[in-house]
């Protein structure tokens, strides 16, 4: 392929794309100084679980997992969630040398599952503290600032 053929390819490409948006939001974190409620949405910090589930663990390696985000229904009123559920949340495990269930991944283990906020069988169940040195620590509580954005496909996506 010469340089006016790649030019024209580009140009293909960016025309094609640029032709098929698809609404997005951005979720821009946060610090806060004071613990956010339990069923809010936030990265990091201190999830809803219910009390009789306790800490998820790591379905490889059963290792008490990190919880990353949780996303609240009523805040994200666009994406598909289950009926009778409020929250989406996601763990991931904190070990670097946990081998995950698919071989074919190259990332850590990561847990999501949609949880009925709010009742009244839950509330703050503390994760027990993780005695290994390679072990990541918690994420620290942010609040998100949602912007909404066009999204584009990525040149790999349709093929």
């Amino acid at each position: 392929m010469n340089d006016k053929q790649a030019l024209e390819y580009a140009a293909a490409q960016v025309e094609k794309f640029a032709a098929r948006p698809r609404p997005g939001l951005l979720l821009n974190p946060v610090h806060v100084r004071t613990p956010l409620p339990l069923t809010t949405s936030k990265l990091g910090g201190q999830p809803y679980l219910r009390e009789d589930a306790g800490w998820p663990s790591c379905p490889s390696c059963e290792t008490l997992l990190l919880f990353v985000l949780q996303l609240q229904r009523s805040d994200f009123p666009d994406l598909a969630f289950p009926p009778d559920t409020e929250l989406f949340q996601i763990f991931r495990c904190p070990l670097w040398q946990c081998e995950p269930e698919d071989p074919s991944r190259s990332d850590r283990t990561m847990v999501h599952r949609f949880v009925a906020g709010g009742d009244a069988g839950g509330g703050s169940v503390s994760r027990p503290t993780l005695d290994a040195e390679d072990a990541d620590e918690q994420l620290p509580e942010h609040a998100f600032r949602v912007t909404s954005i066009s999204d584009y496909p990525s040149s790999y996506e349709g093929r």
